[in-house]
């Protein structure tokens, strides 16, 4: 083990020799152990998880300052912010071989919950261009895909006396996520799918054509 050591070296007298000692003082230094920058096994909105390393403890604070660490056994970190930035470290303990050792931090961004969306699609009209796209908002992007019954339509106008539905796309962006229970009002659907929102809604039939009035003269009378 480390610490301070006095050796003692003697030798017996002899017919050629008087007894002699010696006594010198030596220093053993404790080793520096290796410990790797923590690495995440399983990120969720409220928790992480890290991946294990052997004869080590956690811990997390919310700068990147270990002095502020919280530390723990377990490499599952429960109850964090959605949303919240924190900052992960591996710490091995001294004992009586080594000293303490700490690893670098692991910053980790939550996502945050989007709660709402509100989502507004131009009813479709006759002869109208359908919309395509969705204003972006900061925490997502979306698209549009009509269709008749369960087939895709691509046409660039509105048929007459057609019921559409539109499909709406939500991808969530980085830092974000949608709520399990998201509101999306006036929409009949709403489904999360591969953390996208998937919304649907089905239009009232589109009205028949109007038709042009023929051209005519009123040559008047004199």
């Amino acid at each position: 083990k480390a610490g301070t050591f006095k050796i003692k070296a003697e030798v017996e007298a002899s017919d050629k020799f008087n007894a002699a000692s010696a006594t010198n003082t030596i220093t053993v230094n404790k080793g520096t152990q290796k410990v790797n920058t923590p690495e995440v096994a399983k990120k969720e909105k409220t928790s992480v998880t890290l991946k294990t390393q052997n004869g080590v403890k956690y811990g997390y604070s919310e700068k990147n300052d270990v002095t502020k660490a919280t530390w723990q056994e377990s490499s599952e970190f429960k109850n964090l912010k959605a949303g919240g930035t924190y900052y992960f470290f591996v710490k091995a303990e001294e004992n009586e071989l080594y000293n303490e050792a700490v690893s670098s931090a692991l910053e980790v961004t939550l996502s945050s919950e989007i709660g709402s969306v509100d989502v507004n699609v131009k009813a479709p009209a006759t002869g109208q261009k359908p919309q395509r796209t969705i204003e972006s908002t900061d925490g997502y992007t979306g698209t549009i895909e009509w269709k008749i019954g369960s087939s895709k339509f691509s046409g660039t106008a509105f048929k007459a006396k057609t019921e559409y539905t539109a499909v709406v796309t939500l991808t969530p962006k980085t830092g974000y996520s949608f709520a399990e229970s998201v509101k999306a009002d006036g929409w009949d659907k709403a489904v999360i799918s591969g953390g996208k929102l998937v919304l649907t809604k089905k239009f009232a039939a589109t009205k028949e054509s109007e038709k042009t009035p023929d051209a005519s003269i009123d040559y008047g009378k004199e």
